[in-house]
């Protein structure tokens, strides 16, 4: 699993790549502790690039997403679905 992150202000995005798996749920806790601080007033979570997520994988974003909502950020998942087709008109 890769991460990154582009932050605007009070705006974070976190770009997920590769597997999401129970062994790098650990790197995603860190990697979200370290960079989805109380400051931050929006969260995107991008999962467009994840290859596989199994159930921990999950577990673990739905937890961090849970966090950071119960903190008062707002947290938007995305993934190839919401990339990959056009908007509604």
């Amino acid at each position: 699993m890769k991460l990154s992150r582009e932050r605007h202000g009070d705006r974070l995005r976190v770009v997920v790549r590769g597997a999401v798996e129970g062994a790098s749920c650990d790197c995603l806790r860190h990697f979200w502790d370290a960079h989805c601080d109380a400051a931050l007033a929006e969260i995107v979570v991008d999962l467009a690039a994840v290859d596989s997520i199994d159930a921990a994988g999950v577990a673990s974003v739905r937890e961090l997403v849970a966090e950071s909502r119960a903190r008062g950020a707002r947290v938007t998942v995305v993934g190839r679905d919401d990339v990959d087709q056009p908007s509604p008109s």
